[in-house]
């Protein structure tokens, strides 16, 4: 286990990604007194700040290896900024600077894969704008800024990706070198504010580094298994299925999905992402790096197995069908639109020779082989979000 070498602001913290990062560094920071973790965290109608940080820390669904401290140490390792990142103002600063320097793990993000005007401007403001001004706000005492983005970041893209996806001009400013055609505004922007943070960063003399996870899926790792707070993205097939089932006016049991036959979906374990980004955060010879799985999990495998976990049969097609039954209609009126594009991708792999490398003392998961347990446990919850 490493010691700490800096004060660690964190953001995102009560999001899927956001609290196993937390989790991770925890035993870190407990052990060692000299540095904290700073976290931001907004108040909600329901809970304050400090009330929602309890509620993660003493939470059934926190990994066993936090049962070891009290939470009263775990409690004392964080520092909390009671606001949402968008607004932080200069007394929230004048609270950071007594931890200058400061390394930022900036995973805050909204995730939306819809194609629509409502949600472009929704992931401009959340997403785009809110990070460039975190990041200028952050900048009088920032050391180095850890961004973390996505791995689909790359867009609708064919062959072996690589972990540059950005490249930058003699005069420091960045852009997108590797990329094929971005399916939504999420992916897009992701994409954008990558150029933006290594521009500002190179141009301000800051380090920073960009890791991006592919499609995040509950704990293969630690105990509890199988926990994630949001069952999103891939869970979406299994939650449309499971609410489906006792809807349906004609009850068909049958679909016909538009997607690629040979295609693959990336998912990777939400814990081995947070292990990773816990383990390369400090390295400052690491720039961009996918946290992906070798293999992703066979389309005609997913489909077929999320459908059957209610009852239900799926078959591939290419086209969409024209003569729809309930459940097709459905489907493709209210899910197709945002998830068609990512099980219509084309054959492609990462290159995960640096990520093995890194974390070459963790077997790799084959989350193929967990997919089941993974969809039976969501299910068991009912899809419904957890704390």
């Amino acid at each position: 286990m490493q010691a700490p070498s800096s004060n660690i602001l964190l953001t995102g913290v009560t999001g899927i990604l956001g609290r196993h990062i937390l989790y991770e560094l925890l035993p870190l920071y407990v052990s060692h007194k000299k540095y904290k973790i700073i976290v931001v965290i907004r108040d909600t109608k329901t809970e304050d700040a400090r009330q929602r940080l309890h509620s993660l820390l003493s939470s059934l669904y926190r990994p066993d290896y936090l049962n070891q401290f009290s939470l009263a140490e775990l409690s004392d390792s964080i520092e909390i900024i009671p606001h949402d990142i968008i607004d932080l103002n200069e007394d929230d600063f004048n609270q950071l600077k007594k931890y200058a320097p400061v390394t930022v793990i900036h995973a805050a993000a909204v995730t939306n894969l819809s194609n629509t005007p409502q949600a472009y401007e929704e992931l401009h403001h959340k997403n785009y704008t809110a990070t460039l001004r975190f990041l200028e706000w952050v900048n009088p005492v920032l050391s180095k800024f850890i961004f973390i983005g996505t791995a689909f970041s790359i867009g609708h893209f064919e062959g072996i990706i690589h972990n540059n996806y950005q490249e930058f001009s003699t005069n420091t400013t960045a852009h997108q070198t590797l990329a094929g055609i971005n399916r939504n505004p999420y992916e897009m922007l992701k994409s954008n504010v990558e150029s933006k943070i290594i521009t500002y960063c190179n141009h301000h003399h800051k380090k920073w580094q960009l890791l991006r996870p592919s499609i995040i899926s509950g704990r293969l790792m630690d105990a509890p298994l199988y926990f994630s707070p949001k069952f999103n993205v891939f869970y979406e097939f299994g939650k449309f299925f499971y609410v489906y089932s006792n809807r349906m006016k004609t009850k068909s049991n049958s679909i016909r999905m538009v997607a690629n036959h040979q295609g693959t979906l990336n998912i990777i374990p939400v814990d081995f992402v947070a292990k990773t980004i816990t383990r390369v955060f400090c390295n400052d010879d690491i720039y961009e790096l996918n946290i992906v799985s070798s293999h992703g999990v066979k389309l005609d495998y997913l489909l077929p197995h999320t459908a059957s976990i209610v009852g239900f049969q799926c078959e591939l097609v290419e086209q969409v069908p024209t003569n729809m039954n309930d459940l097709e209609a459905a489907y493709y009126r209210l899910y197709a639109p945002n998830l068609t594009p990512y099980i219509q991708t084309p054959c492609h792999q990462f290159n995960t020779a640096q990520l093995r490398t890194i974390m070459s003392d963790i077997p790799e998961i084959d989350v193929q082989e967990a997919f089941k347990d993974l969809l039976g446990y969501a299910l068991q919850h009912g899809f419904r979000d957890l704390h």
